[in-house]
């Protein structure tokens, strides 16, 4: 899951063929434990597991995200990490689950100055995890709010990347312009089946495994690779210098771990 060098001709269609791994799922038998991560993440991991998993605050999940994010895209990156609490419905409810957006905002030449949301990653408590009704409703709201966001920015993003997380656990969608949401959504018949648990394929992608990581890493190099079309080749240097630095980094956090 190394950067990939777009071609100007038929860049979406190489972009295409790269999120594949995304939509793959993980074989749990071969998928060891990523220490690359910075400390603060594994701290915050080691005070999670001390508490009972129903009583876990899930604000301490939405602080690891926020670590993770904010490591992939930091402040000289082009891109800047927005969180944002779903807003309740009325004062008796709390807030369940914290969107993050990802925003380009290096100053595109195409778009006059503007920049565009190009990833939505919703977390969710992981005490809600294996609810037949609880991933269900993380799946339409994921589509939905993808569809909301493509309705604002569909002209600009050519695409937009969503993550639906349960604690550590998430799954990726993705949609170009003017296609559907990838994977499909269920069918109804097999929606309303007399099972209780969620498909097995949901949600399988671990943060602080490896697989995760290079899901991530994936995401983060696809957003580099939007960036340096957007931009054009006069940044193309500067993109995949930062990349190499990334890299680096985190083999450097790997050996001190």
């Amino acid at each position: 899951m190394s950067a990939v060098i777009l071609h100007p001709t038929d860049w979406l269609a190489e972009l295409r063929s790269h999120i594949a791994p995304l939509h793959e799922v993980p074989n749990s038998d071969h998928d060891p434990f990523y220490s690359g991560w910075p400390m603060n993440y594994y701290e915050g991991l080691a005070q999670i597991r001390k508490v009972v998993l129903g009583n876990a605050v899930e604000s301490f999940w939405y602080a690891l995200i926020n670590v993770v994010l904010t490591h992939l895209f930091p402040s000289d990156s082009g891109f800047l990490v927005l969180p944002q609490p779903v807003p309740a419905r009325d004062h008796r409810e709390a807030t369940d689950s914290m969107i993050f957006w990802i925003r380009m905002v290096a100053s595109s030449p195409k778009r006059e100055g503007r920049g565009y949301v190009i990833v939505v990653w919703e977390a969710k408590p992981e005490w809600a995890y294996g609810s037949f009704s609880g991933e269900m409703e993380a799946d339409n709201q994921m589509r939905t709010r993808l569809l909301d966001v493509s309705r604002t920015w569909d002209q600009e993003a050519p695409l937009i990347i969503g993550i639906s997380s349960f604690g550590p656990r998430f799954h990726v969608y993705t949609k170009f312009r003017g296609k559907h949401i990838q994977p499909p959504r269920r069918s109804n018949d097999a929606m309303y089946e007399s099972e209780d648990v969620w498909p097995g394929s949901h949600h399988q992608f671990i943060i602080h495994r490896e697989s995760g990581h290079k899901a991530l890493e994936l995401v983060r190099d696809i957003c580099l690779e939007i960036l340096q079309h957007e931009m054009g080749p006069v940044v193309l240097e500067h993109v995949h210098a930062l990349i190499q630095s990334l890299k680096a980094s985190e083999g450097d956090e790997r050996e001190r771990t």
